[in-house]
């Protein structure tokens, strides 16, 4: 993805230059978007040529775990070389003076630095990026203009054109592993001393349940939302409630179930994380009830709790767990206990 950056640095030049040349009716011919520097018998119209130089990379990434995404910060030293039209049409341009010279070129060096530098809502120059999805996995890369190194005037196949030397910072990013199952949801531990023997067992909180579990959400899709680096629940509540909707459509077509459960689930996760936020935290089940499965108490449409639950107990059940069990898969019932789905980390 870091080989994209020419064209689509190109494109984006060639586009803001026909946007004001061509309303200007000055360029007959539309500006084309080339990689690499130009060379040969250069064609009449104006082109935006952008090559890719040195390539510099972040050394101090230390060490990685298997299976984690990997990133890949670079600098890149960018060349876009202007070339005006071979001709502009002044038929109907005002000069003053009348017989000063227009150059095709000069135009297009004021609308392409315009077009770089331009800022984006964080106040920086404007971001670009580009992403391909293959095998469950994503790679994706970013960039924005570090800086300019200088531009200079240049001669090739006997026509003056701009050369413009830029520097630009960004990351590639190759994403996790997709979700595969075989999600550690328990883990149990014994050992035993001269005087006595000893045992513990550590839960997943319904954070750390996988996205797999979802009804309907299937091994593809779910590694579909492992290449977007949503692996569990408590994952999908970091998507911002501006951004879930264009996921889910880019996992399912707006109005199928998978489409609206994601969305739905993300509603419920993020109501879940801000209640126990907010201090509104019932009391932790007791061991008896938190070991029970969730098919214990739940036939896919109806939650029957045990009669003898306390009524802050009930409450928890009530607030952090129900809402989730409609969206676990029947065949995940034994392995989920009540103690998991009402329990929230509270984390954003």
């Amino acid at each position: 993805m870091i080989s994209a950056l020419p064209l689509l640095l190109a494109r984006r030049a060639a586009a803001a230059v026909d946007q004001t040349a061509q309303a200007m009716g000055l360029f007959a011919d539309p500006c084309r978007a080339e990689i690499g520097a130009p060379a040969g018998t250069l064609a009449a119209s104006a082109a935006a040529h952008v090559s890719l130089d040195a390539l510099r990379q972040d050394p101090d990434i230390g060490s990685r775990s298997a299976g984690e995404k990997l990133e890949t910060r670079f600098e890149a030293d960018v060349t876009v070389h202007l070339l005006g039209p071979g001709a502009v049409d002044l038929s109907g341009a005002e000069r003053d003076p009348a017989d000063a010279p227009v150059v095709g070129r000069d135009l297009m060096l004021t609308v392409v630095l315009d077009r770089l530098t331009a800022s984006d809502e964080t106040g920086g120059a404007a971001e670009d990026s580009a992403t391909t999805l293959s095998g469950g996995r994503r790679l994706s890369a970013r960039w924005r203009l570090d800086g300019l190194r200088g531009v200079s005037p240049d001669l090739v196949d006997s026509r003056d054109i701009w050369r413009i030397e830029t520097t630009f910072r960004g990351v590639q990013t190759l994403s996790e592993v997709p979700a595969e199952g075989g999600h550690i949801l328990r883990i149990e531990m014994d050992g035993e001393t001269p005087h006595r023997m000893l045992e513990a067992r550590i839960d997943a909180t319904a954070d750390d349940l996988p996205l797999s579990m979802i009804t309907g959400l299937g091994p593809d899709l779910a590694n579909r939302l492992a290449a977007e680096g949503l692996v569990k629940f408590a994952d999908l509540t970091r998507v911002p409630n501006t951004g879930i909707a264009a996921l889910a459509d880019g996992i399912s077509p707006d109005g199928t179930p998978v489409n609206a459960t994601l969305k739905l689930m993300h509603l419920i996760l993020g109501i879940r994380r801000n209640v126990v936020l907010a201090g509104v935290n019932a009391a932790f089940l007791d061991e008896r009830f938190a070991e029970l499965p969730l098919s214990a108490v739940w036939d896919g449409t109806t939650y029957t709790p045990p009669v003898d639950m306390p009524p802050d107990q009930l409450l928890r059940m009530q607030i952090l767990a129900e809402p989730l069990m409609p969206f676990l898969r029947a065949e995940d019932w034994d392995r989920v206990t009540l103690g998991q789905l009402s329990t929230a980390k509270g984390e954003p």
